[in-house]
């Protein structure tokens, strides 16, 4: 909905009065025609909710991401903001920006850990 004159207002079809439950919106959305996977790898009591969330928001491309807000009708030029250099996608944004690479990178070796990197987030929050 375009910008308006009116009040601001909460308007989220999972939400329950005013609070919102990640858990409640995955249930709401695997509704939804897409794949699914087991939801107890993402949905544990040790990993905070906002974290689960971001994960499975991640893994089915619903992120924020340029190439998600265009299609939205919102216009943007689709460049990446942290590199500069490629669309911004939550694909390339979490796995493939040189700057991205450089902080997974950082991370893996302070860990001695080796790592070849996939192309699905996925892939890659499950190995």
């Amino acid at each position: 909905m375009p910008l308006g004159d009116g009040d601001d207002e909460i308007s989220c079809k999972f939400a329950v009065g005013n609070n919102f439950s990640a858990k409640e919106c995955y249930m709401g959305l695997l509704t939804e025609d897409t794949e699914v996977w087991d939801e107890k790898l993402v949905w544990r009591k040790e990993i905070p909710s906002k974290v689960s969330f971001f994960i499975w928001s991640a893994a089915r491309n619903a992120i924020p991401t340029i190439d998600n807000l265009r299609r939205r009708g919102i216009v943007f030029i689709n460049k990446c903001y942290v590199c500069n250099m490629s669309e911004e996608s939550a694909r390339h944004l979490l796995l493939h920006c040189p700057t991205t690479m450089a902080v997974w990178n950082y991370f893996i070796k302070a860990a001695n850990m080796q790592w070849v990197q996939g192309n699905n987030i996925l892939g890659v929050v499950f190995t």
